[in-house]
């Protein structure tokens, strides 16, 4: 029997890794002759993912001072230390710049011979980071690079001349998938489900729906939380709008909303691939986002090189140039020549099964297979 270890900041928060890591270790033990064990930083001592065979969380709380900092990173060293030799994981799959640091940085320190594999689900270049140089030092000690779409791959190849993996993030099951009848709804339902955070956009996407709502119908729905939410929702009561912008937070499953939705929007700075774009597309919603690396061309089978006029659409959706700053007359036009396209071809019947099937490229056990035989071929399985 091959025990894997994963190490994540946190299982329950929202996002593409929380959703993908369960995705994984559940197939990965469901596949057997395979044991996979867990440690996380964040989440509640009561939590119990039935996923993993053994599991350890810190519950850890946000710090804000350095010498709380320090104090957390030699507590994970320690505990990871510590399962390393109780458990005895023939290898560990870490996600995640900083808890990939942490246990890079294990390795390094106390000698370890467990091979790492870093699961890279985010552009290492385009980061919100700030510790890039840290970073190629300590990921040169990583064993091999699992990365969620090719263009990250090529990124990390060419930073570390590694074994690269290209594992596209699988697609979790979805309850509720559209279907070509037109909507309940009156108006127009946008959605996006996202960190409340720059790189992910939402302040420019809530700037641009305020403006696009004060000619057209609609609403938006956000799903996430994150620190810029307090400052957007009094952006958007100062505006007018909090009936019409819906910060809706956390939800066990989005799909039902999706459901219901007429376009999933996003201004991303950066999309190393996009588990929130594979679900639109399952549920059958045209996707208005920024062409911005990687996972949007990749998602949308476009070429990574190729020059678009914008707004570019595809029987996937439309591709946006990336938002600037600050947003002016010309690009707001773009923005909204995007939402009609997109709205005009919700219900086409040809155009939705194309989605649907698109989404289904994603497969849990595709991913699940091509990981598991990258990763045997440093082990004795």
């Amino acid at each position: 029997m091959t025990t894997l270890l994963f190490i994540q900041p946190s299982l329950t928060q929202v996002g593409g890794v929380e959703k993908v890591v369960p995705v994984i270790a559940r197939g990965l033990t469901e596949s057997g002759m395979i044991e996979v064990v867990g440690i996380s930083f964040y989440d509640p001592a009561s939590y119990d993912p039935d996923y993993f065979t053994l599991y350890a969380t810190l519950a850890e709380k946000p710090t804000r001072s350095w010498f709380d900092r320090v104090k957390k990173i030699t507590r994970r060293l320690l505990a990871i230390k510590a399962k390393v030799a109780d458990w005895q994981p023939d290898a560990i799959v870490v996600s995640t710049p900083g808890a990939t640091l942490i246990t890079l940085l294990f390795k390094k320190l106390w000698r370890s011979s467990v091979p790492v594999f870093v699961y890279v689900h985010q552009s290492l270049l385009v980061s919100d980071t700030g510790y890039l140089s840290l970073t190629k030092w300590l990921y040169q000690s990583a064993t091999g690079f699992i990365a969620v779409s090719s263009g990250v791959g090529a990124e990390v190849t060419a930073m570390f001349q590694k074994p690269t993996l290209v594992a596209y993030n699988p697609l979790g099951s979805i309850s509720v998938v559209r279907t070509t009848e037109p909507l309940p709804s009156t108006i127009p339902i946008f959605i996006t489900a996202a960190r409340l955070e720059t790189i992910r956009g939402v302040d420019m996407l809530v700037r641009l729906m305020a403006s696009y709502f004060t000619t057209q119908p609609g609403e938006l729905w956000i799903f996430g939380e994150g620190r810029l939410r307090s400052e957007l929702e009094t952006f958007v009561s100062a505006q007018g709008l909090s009936s019409r912008i819906l910060f809706k937070g956390v939800v066990p499953d989005v799909s039902p909303y999706l459901a219901s939705a007429s376009v999933y929007v996003s201004c991303a700075e950066s999309e190393a691939f996009g588990v929130a774009l594979v679900e639109a597309l399952r549920a059958g919603l045209p996707i208005v986002c920024t062409d911005v690396p990687y996972g949007p061309r990749e998602i949308m089978q476009l070429d990574l090189a190729e020059r678009l006029v914008y707004p570019y659409e595809t029987s996937y959706g439309v591709l946006l140039p990336p938002v600037p700053a600050p947003v002016d007359a010309q690009y707001q036009a773009l923005f909204n020549q995007a939402l009609a396209v997109a709205l005009a071809s919700q219900h086409i019947p040809e155009v939705v099964t194309k989605r649907v099937s698109r989404s289904a490229d994603f497969s849990p056990e595709q991913t699940i297979q091509v990981i598991k035989n990258f990763i045997a071929k440093y082990l004795a399985v």
